[in-house]
């Protein structure tokens, strides 16, 4: 498979993630494993943050929620 500088530099824009572009046939990518699970794979600048800040976030508040949900009706007995 051909593609060395291209293979490269889609690397090095991953890594950086300023580039958000879906990646093309033949691009190369940094993958990485656990290798207690490797069926866990996260492929290397592909990390959606936002999205698992937000999610992160919503769990918070939903506990937060449902706390404050239970010491009203406990304080209302």
């Amino acid at each position: 498979m051909g593609g060395g500088a291209r293979g490269t530099d889609a690397t090095a824009r991953a890594r950086r993630g300023a580039d958000r572009q879906p990646l093309r046939d033949g691009d190369n990518v940094l993958v990485s494993y656990d290798p207690a699970d490797p069926r866990s794979v996260v492929v290397q600048g592909r990390e959606r943050f936002g999205f698992e800040r937000a999610f992160a976030v919503g769990g918070t508040l939903i506990v937060l929620l449902s706390t404050a949900l239970l010491a009203v009706v406990v304080a209302g007995r």
